[in-house]
């Protein structure tokens, strides 16, 4: 009798796999004596060749009907609703609600670049998802102020020189972005360190991303907050965390109609509905 495939040992394999891609674009991108933004290009080639077909991956700044801008995002990943679209290389201009997740890219991470991180991340999770009347939300209810209310930011980072606590109390000790709609906002949502670990917060414990600590004082428990988990598979978490966390809308109407629309209509225009839940 044949036995159940172990999920690990699939997960270890995949891990591998995803490794030698990262590492395959890299050394073409070595090879092509690409510098300067050659690693953020390389992880965008890898986002694009393994996330789901629906999304793209750039690079670009993001913008919000409040004609808030994020600044230079090394990475944006779009869903179908986004109208702009350039290079995977090429900086362009993205439509918030066309925008499922953002992230930063480090070569080399020291307190000095996470602040910078921090610093971008606060500049994006300022702007504002806008939601139309009969727009539909499909995703889980703890996350409603949340990821609905700006889309997940992340960072990703190689060379590590923080050590893990020192990366938690950091991550912690951010000013959070004021929220209007629920509980403020941090400005960086997950840190992926391949090679050692990942650090996600859990925020209040009742959101999709989700884990339950085994053993210790908290055993059982839903875990809030910002936890450090020493990781062999960070590419493989990265996936799934960015397919648990950017926001699924069913959306109604083109988003750039209500860019236009709301130029038209001045600075005096209300907000908009928020969407429903199923």
């Amino acid at each position: 009798m044949l036995e159940s495939p172990n999920l690990l040992s699939m997960l270890a394999v995949t891990q591998k796999r995803l490794q030698d891609s990262l590492e395959q674009a890299r050394a073409t991108f070595q090879h092509r004596g690409v510098r300067g933004g050659g690693v953020e290009s390389e992880v965008r080639h890898f986002l694009q060749n393994h996330l789901p077909r629906s999304l793209s991956v750039g690079t670009g700044e993001a913008i919000d009907q409040s004609d808030t801008r994020s600044g230079q995002l090394d990475i944006v990943i779009s869903n179908e609703y986004q109208p702009f679209r350039a290079g995977i290389d090429d900086p362009g201009l993205f439509l918030l609600e066309g925008v499922s997740a953002a992230g930063e890219v480090k070569s080399s991470l020291t307190t000095g670049t996470l602040q910078e991180t921090i610093d971008i991340g606060t500049r994006f999770k300022a702007l504002r998802l806008t939601h139309q009347e009969n727009d539909t939300r499909w995703g889980h209810p703890g996350d409603s102020g949340r990821f609905y209310t700006c889309p997940p930011f992340f960072l990703i980072a190689f060379d590590n020189h923080v050590a893990p606590q020192t990366l938690i109390d950091r991550l912690q000790q951010a000013p959070r972005i004021p929220n209007e709609t629920g509980p403020d906002l941090c400005p960086v949502d997950a840190v992926f360190i391949p090679g050692r670990g990942r650090a996600l917060d859990y925020d209040n414990g009742e959101g999709v991303v989700g884990w339950i600590p085994s053993e210790g004082p908290w055993a059982g428990l839903p875990a809030t907050g910002w936890v450090w988990h020493e990781d062999d598979a960070v590419l493989v978490h990265l996936l799934m965390w960015l397919d648990l966390a950017m926001p699924r809308i069913n959306r109604v109407a083109p988003i750039a109609k209500h860019y236009l629309n709301r130029a038209m209509r001045g600075p005096a225009a209300g907000p908009a509905s928020e969407p429903s839940s199923t």
